[in-house]
């Protein structure tokens, strides 16, 4: 999973997705990810699901908390 390395800050829950899903990107192998981040040459990590997962949770967790 590679996402942004400044993902998007909102209040809003209906912004969620254009603040950080809409960032993420999925490859078969941390190889192609490493690959397609030097070519894009982006400010982007490389991390697992469940590690993208968590931090998509922790970032947003007061807007899913109270919207």
């Amino acid at each position: 999973m590679v996402l942004p390395n400044q993902i998007g800050k909102t209040r809003d829950s209906a912004e969620i997705r254009n603040t950080f899903c809409c960032h993420v990107h999925f490859f078969v192998s941390q190889e192609s990810a490493a690959e397609w981040i030097a070519v894009k040459n982006h400010d982007m990590k490389l991390l697992s699901v469940e590690d993208g997962f968590e931090l998509g949770r922790l970032a947003f967790e007061h807007v899913l908390d109270h919207g």
